[in-house]
């Protein structure tokens, strides 16, 4: 029933169907919606990969160029009110790593976040980040929130924010041992190397943070 209300246009199919979906047809059919329901496909494409591309190299200087060229894909409204959104949000998160990066103004970049996901979760807020649940580029913005709060707030509420991300993104596939650390289980989602870094990262911060409560508790 699902899939014929999506076939004759009835429903707007969640990411996570198409995700399942995309496995049985062995097609990614995200990217295939996107690509009938933007007038201008190719654009939006080239303007995505270039942002992806400097995020992963460093390149945040030149992101400038792609943030006014995205506004303009945006201004031009050739696409859904869905797919606006998106591209919001992915506008506001490139806003924010050029505030931290290039600016270093924390408080600022910190702000942009918040208002990216405003944009789908009306009523989020830094202190009720765990009643919602969160598509994948709303995790994406609430690990670089973390990663300011490190800055702004302290270690703990770094690792406490990374770790709730890490449950968005594999419910089922983490597990703890005795000493505190953490580990995946065996899987075969395309989450699992995000899941992979930020579990390297928050037990990197968990020994700093240990290693500042012992050296402020014996020599200071």
């Amino acid at each position: 029933d699902t899939l014929r209300r999506i076939e004759n246009g009835k429903v707007m199919p969640k990411q996570e169907t198409l995700d399942l979906m995309s496995v049985i047809f062995k097609r990614d059919l995200n990217e295939l919606l996107l690509k009938y329901r933007l007038k201008d496909y190719s654009s939006f494409y080239k303007i995505k990969t270039s942002i992806e591309d400097k995020l992963e190299g460093g390149e945040f200087e030149d992101l400038k160029k792609d943030v006014e060229e995205l506004k303009k894909i945006i201004d031009e409204g050739k696409m859904s009110l869905y797919y606006i959104r998106l591209l919001k949000q992915l506008l506001l998160l490139v806003e924010s790593v050029i505030e931290k990066t290039v600016n270093n103004d924390y408080e600022k970049a910190l702000e942009k976040l918040i208002e990216a996901m405003k944009v789908t979760i009306p009523d989020f807020s830094l202190s009720n980040y765990t009643l919602f649940v969160y598509s994948s580029m709303e995790v994406r913005i609430l690990m670089n929130m973390a990663i300011i709060l490190r800055e702004k707030e302290s270690y703990e509420k770094c690792i406490e924010m990374l770790l709730f991300c890490l449950e968005e993104l594999e419910k089922d596939n983490i597990t703890s041992r005795r000493d505190g650390s953490f580990y995946l289980k065996k899987s075969d989602r395309r989450n699992r190397p995000s899941c992979l870094i930020i579990l390297l990262f928050v037990q990197g911060l968990m020994k700093i943070s240990l290693c500042q409560k012992f050296v402020g508790k014996n020599f200071l």
